[in-house]
């Protein structure tokens, strides 16, 4: 036998279907030695050989530790020729330990080479270690060589196809235990003697709630739902006579004792003598198509009884269905429909963009809602909320559409109905108040982009309010109705009227190129207002007043502000004698703005207590004592500092916070008078009282009330100066409220006596007990003869009229000697001591003294 053929015999080449991928990788022999010689007998032995297309590879070790090495970097290595005795005498079965116990390997074919006579290893030790042989290096020859390899290679492919196809079984019962656990259908076997469940995969446990082991060895009829129990054994009883059911619908049983709908199919497994022992049963879970059913079946309903119209079309818009309330919407029938667009239905109020914006919705959106206007079969025109949605199939390509709508027609009048009320008034039918502002805005806006002008007019007729109570408020609105039809009939295109509330109307004239081109139409305005009217038989005659404001001013102002300029110049023109146009006058309304910032920054002031009392001493200039103070206000500004009367009072003239600041003027000045008291000092105190606070009927209940908070001060220790200069509207009635307050103990002076128009009067009707001169004239009478003889007059006329007197703005020793030789005694002014805070009042008391005794 020569080597080529005895090792092609040795690998001989199974049947080709039979072969692995790793039968046809080379064959690996390990030669483990420690001696030269025995590698190189080895390796001639081995040089000729060749393998029936499968080469031979020889790998080499020359101790244990490297064949270590060796085997941890191949794993496919068939056979091993090795040294028993070399780093020690047992090294080689100790590596042969190595590769069964650690690399656990079972498959590597071992032969024993030793250069020991007579050596052979024992029986345990080939059993142990799984020795496929050994040879004796004094008798390696090639037959035995070949022989010995030959053999262990056989047996090294066997060990490999067996371990192969042991891998194999188990990856197959694997993968059936895979799918039959992890199927979606759910697997029962059932035992058909007892009906006990012996099987099941993991996926009826899953579905049911419960572990396999809570099933298998159970009754199969624990597991169906009460209400299929009946049908289930029905079922059960049909399959032991025919031997197979399927498709029989039932439900079972969830832990938590909810249904489950399932499809079951049952075939059996028989013995030898055809016996049925086991049936397979298959519940295939059909929820979802239950489910499906009873959602299309739902939807049927809803599609036939829906109060709604709905269209269903193919992806090109043709109809493929409607329902009832599309018929009862439209008027046509379904069979009137199918197969038609439903552009059928347009109505040709919207335009192409309308649809192709829909369409582009539809198409990149996937549906589109708004609102459209269509045309039912008889031609009438309705309104419609409409829904359109696209349904895709599976590819994400459009397959139908489904419209759904309502009719809104009614909804759309009711609407228009509250939008006319929103903005139109309701008598007149011109634009309210509403409309105008937004009229005006974008009238606005156009007019800066033309560069042209606009007029706001703010028209109030005149003698309206005489006409409703002369003739009733019927005749008074059929009136408005005919004087709003001539104020049209005037008007330009492109201009606006508006009635604003009442007998008033806004007017907006647009383009004008110059302010003087309003006036045409501001003169028929006039003239139409002041026609006369017959209203049922009653000829009327009213005019009207109107302000007028131009746009765009020099600085920005809004659509609020210039109503509001056109009204006061409105008011202007009633002030100035009705049935006239008066234009607004920026500087005038500038000046009124800021008296407006100034009374709300003094009302402000009045509210964060800023103001105080400063008292000037009132003097006896015989003897130089005082004989009491003037109390005057002061305002504490925060940011500019201490500021006088005339920096403020002045703005609150005519006004409510000037009696509320004179309220608080009195209330102040008893305070302090009553703290003086019980400090022992007990001084009479002057306030001011502007002409609206004394003017108010009420003037002597106010004054007792605030009276009443101070029990043990003297009323005649509180004495009202009022300016003779005061705009008193009704002298008469404001004579009769002194005289109410002097029989309650109140004491007047009539102030800056001398500077108003009609002083004898004054002194003749109002009861006041003492004059004050004014400063005015003490200030010149040293160098104006005048001035001195206006002094002496009014000091006769007190003696004549029985009044006290008392100068005021003495500021020399002088003026004081002279009105002293003149016949007044009494005086105030900076000779003496300027206003001062009543802390230093006290002290000032304490002088006795404010100067040398004047004798006349």
């Amino acid at each position: 036998m020569t080597a080529k053929d005895s090792f092609d015999g040795l690998f001989a080449s199974e049947p080709k279907e039979q072969h692995h991928s790793l039968d046809r990788l080379p064959w690996k022999i390990l030669l483990v030695d420690d001696e030269p010689d025995v590698h190189a007998a080895l390796k001639l032995a081995f040089q000729t050989i060749t393998g029936e297309g499968q080469p031979v590879e020889i790998l080499e070790a020359d101790s244990a530790a490297e064949a270590k090495k060796v085997l941890l970097q191949h794993d496919d290595i068939a056979l091993i020729l090795l040294d028993v005795v070399m780093e020690s005498n047992q090294s080689g079965l100790e590596l042969v330990q190595w590769i069964r116990d650690e690399l656990k390997n079972q498959s590597i074919q071992i032969i024993l080479v030793t250069g020991q006579p007579g050596y052979a290893p024992q029986n345990e030790v080939i059993t142990r270690y799984e020795i496929n042989g050994y040879l004796l290096k004094s008798e390696l020859t090639n037959e035995k060589i070949y022989t010995a390899v030959h053999t262990s290679a056989r047996t090294y492919q066997k060990t490999r196809q067996l371990e192969r196809q042991h891998r194999q079984l188990e990856s197959s019962e694997s993968r059936y235990r895979d799918l039959y656990d992890n199927s979606p259908d759910m697997y029962v076997s059932v035992d058909a003697e007892t009906t006990l469940v012996t099987d099941c995969n993991q996926t009826v446990a899953d579905k049911l709630g419960y572990s396999k082991s809570e099933i298998i060895g159970h009754p199969i009829f624990k597991l169906y739902y009460p209400d299929s129990l009946e049908g289930a054994k029905k079922t059960f009883h049909r399959f032991v006579t025919m031997g197979s059911v399927k498709n029989v619908e039932l439900q079972l049983q969830r832990r938590d004792s909810t249904p489950l709908d399932v499809d079951l199919n049952v075939s059996a497994v028989r013995d030898d003598n055809g016996k049925i022992q086991h049936c397979r049963c298959c519940w295939i879970d059909i929820s979802s198509r239950k489910k499906m059913e009873s959602d299309l079946r739902l939807a049927a309903k809803v599609f036939i009884h829906a109060s709604e119209g709905i269209t269903l079309t193919d992806a090109d818009g043709n109809i493929l269905d409607t329902n009832a309330a599309f018929s009862r919407i439209t008027g046509y029938e379904r069979e009137e429909v199918l197969g038609k667009n439903p552009r059928i239905l347009q109505s040709g109020r919207h335009d192409k963009k309308f649809y192709q914006d829909m369409w582009a919705s539809l198409l990149d959106d996937g549906q589109w809602r708004g609102e459209i206007w269509n045309r039912r079969k008889n031609g009438e025109i309705y309104a419609e909320m409409l829904t359109i949605n696209a349904v895709k199939n599976p590819d994400g390509g459009i397959q139908n559409y489904i419209a759904l709508f309502s009719d809104i027609t009614v909804q759309k009048e009711h609407q228009k109905r509250l939008e006319y009320i929103a903005h139109y008034d309701a008598l007149t039918g011109l634009a309210n108040r509403v409309l105008l502002a937004d009229r005006l805005e974008q009238a606005m806006v156009q007019q800066e982009r033309r560069k042209q002008l606009l007029a706001v007019i703010y028209l109030d007729l005149d003698g309206f309010k005489e006409v409703n109570d002369i003739y009733g408020h019927n005749i008074g609105d059929l009136m408005l109705v005919e004087v709003s039809k001539h104020f049209s009939s005037v008007l330009r295109n492109g201009d606006s009227i508006a009635r604003i509330g009442g007998d008033e109307f806004v007017v907006v004239l647009n383009d004008l190129a110059e302010k003087k081109d309003s006036l045409p139409i501001l003169d028929r305005l006039i003239q139409v207002a002041e026609s006369s009217i017959v209203i049922e038989s009653h000829q009327l005659q009213i005019s009207a007043s109107l302000g007028v404001t131009f746009y765009p001013q020099a600085e920005n102002i809004d659509a609020d502000q210039l109503l509001r300029q056109a009204d006061q110049a409105m008011y202007q023109a009633k002030l100035s004698g009705k049935n006239r146009y008066q234009f607004f006058d920026t500087n005038q309304y500038r000046s009124m703005q800021n008296r407006l910032e100034s009374l709300q920054r003094i009302g402000q002031g009045l509210a964060n207590r800023e103001f105080v009392l400063y008292y000037q001493p009132k003097i006896n200039m015989r003897n130089g004592t005082m004989i009491g103070v003037e109390a005057l206000i002061r305002w504490q500004h925060p940011d500019r500092g201490l500021l006088l009367p005339m920096d403020f009072l002045p703005v609150v003239a005519d006004h409510y916070l000037g009696a509320e600041l004179d309220q608080w003027v009195i209330q102040a000045a008893l305070s302090q008078m009553d703290e003086w008291r019980k400090m022992g000092l007990n001084l009479p105190v002057s306030v001011n009282v502007g002409p609206l606070q004394l003017q108010q009927e009420d003037f002597l209940q106010q004054m007792e009330e605030v009276f009443a908070g101070y029990p043990d001060l003297d009323r005649a220790d509180l004495e009202l100066e009022i300016l003779e200069s005061s705009s008193l509207k009704d002298v008469t009635i404001v004579s009769r409220i002194i005289r109410d307050c002097n029989e309650h103990g109140f004491a007047f002076a009539l102030d800056d006596f001398g500077t108003g128009y009609s002083p004898l009067t004054y002194l003749k009707t109002l009861p006041a007990s003492t004059l004050k001169i004014d400063q005015t004239f003490i200030r010149d009478m040293l160098i104006d003869p005048n001035d001195e003889a206006i002094v002496k007059g009014i000091i006769g006329l007190a003696r004549a009229f029985d009044r006290d007197i008392i100068a005021e703005g003495v500021e020399t020793m002088e003026h004081a000697s002279t009105l002293v030789r003149m016949g007044c005694d009494k005086g105030q002014g900076y000779v003496f001591s300027r206003p001062v805070p009543a802390s230093d009042i006290v002290r000032l008391q304490s002088q006795k003294q404010f100067g040398p005794l004047i004798t006349p």
